[in-house]
């Protein structure tokens, strides 16, 4: 399920004289919780996401698809800008963000075990002027890609170069992949075992041991204490950092982060909603600035975890090359995911892929 400003098929939309070519592939699993929202024709720049929900219900997914592109157009920093055409500012995204948050967390009304994962880009052809940007180029690509938080300068952009802005949270991912078949990946997981920076951020969090607040006198908490006694088990009404046990009484996956015992526990380190979560996990997004170079055609690719834990990003590559029309690289990608999502034993997740042809 998704929004498309246009009908749901392949969609050319101009940037001046240049074509963005559009492709959208779903493959519904047991939970139906993942979300796009792409928005091209007649908006201020080319906005696509992604959302995966997790949880019980889809509403925190259904609310980023509803409400985050809004949310970030109507930042007061955006709302500053004096060319409403111009990508927002980083803290326009953050914030956005973290509104979705909080709506979710302050609304007493809705199942408080709802959360997702989203990645979202923003595009925009550059006039001459100022750009953001790094000083880290992949000359393979034509991409200037700048990390937020590290030294930046500003630079001046060619007319006719392709802006960009990647904000994720969570494992969803955005990946860049040029005509020769080179990789840039956009973003990283929120992982624990893949992402050294959020375990070590996610450590430091725990140092400070904090009881939830009010958690020590509900219900759950003292059917908790009671079950633990009964098995001879000190209960922890912090957060921690462990590992799932089957029903076998096995040790199973990676490292997760629970809210306490017998508490929500997360493999990811960041995601809207999750009310329930260690307060160590936030909403916070990652943002990444790069520039596509005037006339270097790439193929951008957004999805949700359903496809990246079964192909890695060089399979994708190969897989994609074959075909040059971008929905039926999207619908490749989905049904293939699928399919060894089913011949390897995997749960049947939901599959959203979305497929951007730059020039």
């Amino acid at each position: 399920m998704g929004r498309f400003a246009e009908p749901l098929h392949e969609f050319e939309d101009q940037f001046g004289n240049e074509t963005l070519s559009v492709g959208v592939a779903q493959e519904i699993g047991t939970k139906d919780q993942d979300r796009y929202d792409i928005r091209t024709k007649d908006y201020p720049y080319c906005y696509a996401a992604v959302f995966d929900g997790h949880g019980l219900t889809s509403y925190a997914a259904d609310l980023c698809m509803n409400e985050l592109y809004d949310y970030i157009n109507g930042s007061p920093e955006n709302a500053r800008s004096s060319k409403r055409q111009e990508l927002p500012e980083d803290e326009a995204i953050i914030n956005a963000y973290q509104r979705l948050d909080d709506t979710i967390r302050k609304n007493p009304e809705i199942e408080p075990r709802t959360g997702a994962c989203a990645v979202t880009v923003m595009m925009q052809l550059q006039e001459a002027g100022n750009f953001i940007d790094a000083d880290n180029d992949d000359e393979s690509l034509g991409l200037d890609i700048d990390s937020r938080g590290s030294d930046t300068d500003a630079r001046i952009g060619r007319s006719g170069d392709l802006c960009a802005k990647v904000a994720w949270t969570g494992d969803c991912r955005a990946l860049l992949i040029s005509e020769t078949g080179d990789v840039v990946e956009l973003t990283k997981d929120h992982r624990l075992h893949v992402n050294e920076n959020e375990r070590l951020r996610i450590e430091k969090e725990l140092e400070k041991r904090e009881i939830r607040e009010g958690l020590v006198d509900t219900e759950m908490w003292k059917k908790t204490v009671e079950q633990a006694n009964k098995v001879g088990i000190i209960p922890r009404a912090h957060s921690f950092v462990g590992r799932r046990t089957g029903n076998d009484g096995q040790v199973v996956g990676n490292d997760v982060i629970f809210a306490h015992t017998n508490g929500l526990s997360l493999q990811i380190t960041r995601s809207i909603g999750d009310k329930n979560a260690a307060r160590s996990i936030i909403a916070t997004p990652e943002i990444r600035n790069f520039i596509l170079k005037k006339n270097e055609s790439s193929r951008l690719i957004l999805a949700s975890d359903g496809l990246f834990d079964v192909y890695d990003c060089k399979d994708i590559a190969r897989l994609v090359a074959k075909t040059s029309n971008p929905r039926k690289a999207a619908k490749l990608l989905s049904s293939k995911a699928k399919n060894r999502r089913l011949y390897s034993g995997k749960s049947i997740d939901d599959i959203t892929v979305v497929v951007l042809d730059l020039w």
